[in-house]
């Protein structure tokens, strides 16, 4: 996890601090989500931090996978691959603002 931390992740998806049993879940879907972000971006995990054109990951970004780690979780019995499963479509309007749409 590089943007996203476990702490947020819990957060988002509702679940509490002291719960740790799917610690390692959610640590799996922050690095698959993050790099299913940087796949749609056309772009590689590390430049994330650089979309925004400062060192810092731009919130919408960070708020779209956030998202779609809150959507696998929750519905982590429907999914037989997360990979294959597409983003969350309300994450597209906050990655569209820094999709480079000429790759």
């Amino acid at each position: 996890m590089k943007y996203v931390t476990l702490d947020m992740a819990k957060r988002q998806c509702n679940v509490e601090s002291w719960f740790t049993d799917d610690d390692s879940y959610l640590t799996l879907l922050c690095d698959i989500c993050e790099e299913k972000v940087a796949f749609y971006l056309c772009v590689p995990v590390d430049a994330l931090a650089s979309m925004g054109g400062s060192d810092k990951i731009p919130g919408p970004i960070v708020l779209a996978i956030l998202l779609n780690v809150a959507e696998y979780y929750k519905y982590r019995e429907d999914t037989t691959g997360v990979q294959s499963k597409a983003l969350v479509p309300r994450s597209l309007p906050l990655l569209g603002l820094y999709r480079d749409f000429s790759k």
